[in-house]
């Protein structure tokens, strides 16, 4: 250990210009592993909360519940199958809603979704929900709205008063806002600008109809549901089919792995190159009885020392850029992800800095004493 702290501190300059390198490279790598989460928690946060072991859906949607249509009478079938402990009708609709505190400005999409009162597929708070009462997700106050507001949904104009906040999450970057499943219905099949009726097929149908179940791997409920034109799907594959999930998520963690195989290949060439140049040091460690084992052990310490010194700065940039982030930028990266992927990194530096030891290993003593290689 003594000769690789001797060795960092004679080239410091070099070694503090490559752990601020391997900083950089670990501190994107975080940053796009926080912008990756945060993306995919945007986009699936509020289903995740819908909590449902199984959706019941149209088919040929290649499970996206927004453009799916089921009959309500699915509710009860569902929950009349052996091994479903609950069903219920859920509704999803986007839309765009003005308040009476943004006048005739720019209009806000919203995930409308509707749920029967008092249904688990609420989240928690929603209790003030009623037929012209909606209850909207936080991201919905940010954007200037209040408690009482009043919304007129586009293009039908139904008016909503504006309940409570809630934590209920977002649908592909859009706020959740709960209504009854009739006022769903209504905005779902309205007429444009209010003119007009409502078909009267349109109080039978939802988009999709979510289940708990008592046997997450019942059988039974595609065999009830198969002459109805629908398909039974695990609640994590219903919401993984969110618009855009899979893109965003896909797109990030391919930029990441690059990301690390980059960092590898940067720390392996860099002590390849400084190994290649102290084959004269390493055959004089030799040539004085220095074993195997000391060298290999110095080379891995030297490796360490950088790894952490870079590593320990890339968790403190990260860190610091993602409290400095406005509200509104999809990021998150909770601290345990900070660690874990430090901790990844610091493997892979060890990986790629061992791959020089074989020159170490190898080093010829009589170098010491003068003989070409």
């Amino acid at each position: 250990m003594w000769f690789a702290l001797r060795h960092v501190r004679s080239g410091r300059t070099r070694f503090t210009l490559f752990a601020a390198l391997v900083a950089l490279v670990s501190g994107l790598i975080m940053l796009l592993t926080g912008l990756g989460l945060g993306l995919g928690d945007a986009s699936i946060s509020g289903m995740n909360q819908v909590d449902a072991d199984a959706v019941v859906e149209q088919n040929g949607v290649r499970l996206s519940i927004g453009r799916s249509l089921v009959d309500l009478s699915t509710v009860e079938k569902a929950a009349a199958v052996k091994g479903v402990k609950s069903a219920e009708p859920l509704g999803l609709y986007t839309v765009s809603v003005r308040g009476t505190n943004t006048g005739k400005g720019p209009a806000d999409d919203i995930a409308l979704i509707g749920a029967r009162e008092g249904s688990w597929v609420l989240p928690d708070g929603a209790q003030s929900m009623n037929a012209n009462t909606a209850v909207a997700d936080t991201a919905l106050e940010d954007l200037g709205y209040k408690v009482g507001d009043t919304i007129s949904v586009e293009p039908s104009k139904r008016k909503l008063t504006i309940g409570a906040f809630v934590d209920a999450g977002t649908y592909s970057h859009l706020p959740m806002v709960f209504v009854p499943v009739k006022t769903w219905q209504q905005v779902r099949f309205g007429p444009v600008d209010g003119v007009g009726q409502i078909p009267p097929g349109a109080y039978k149908q939802v988009s999709a109809v979510a289940l708990q179940l008592t046997d997450t791997k019942a059988p039974a409920i595609e065999t009830a549901l198969a002459n109805d034109n629908l398909t039974v799907a695990t609640g994590k594959a219903a919401t993984a089919a969110t618009p855009g999930y899979k893109e965003e998520t896909g797109t990030i963690s391919l930029m990441v792995f690059f990301l690390y195989l980059i960092g590898a290949l940067l720390v392996a060439t860099f002590f390849w190159n400084a190994t290649v140049q102290r084959t004269g040091e390493f055959a004089v460690m030799r040539a004085i009885g220095a074993g195997r084992s000391r060298m290999v052990r110095e080379h891995l310490v030297e490796v360490s020392l950088i790894a952490l010194t870079g590593l320990v700065a890339a968790v403190i940039l990260s860190t610091g850029i993602s409290a400095l982030l406005p509200q509104g930028v999809p990021f998150l990266l909770p601290f345990a992800t900070v660690i874990s992927t430090a901790i990844g990194l610091f493997i892979i530096s060890l990986i790629a800095g061992a791959i020089s030891l074989r020159k170490v290993i190898k080093v010829d003593p009589l170098l010491a004493l003068g003989r070409n290689v």
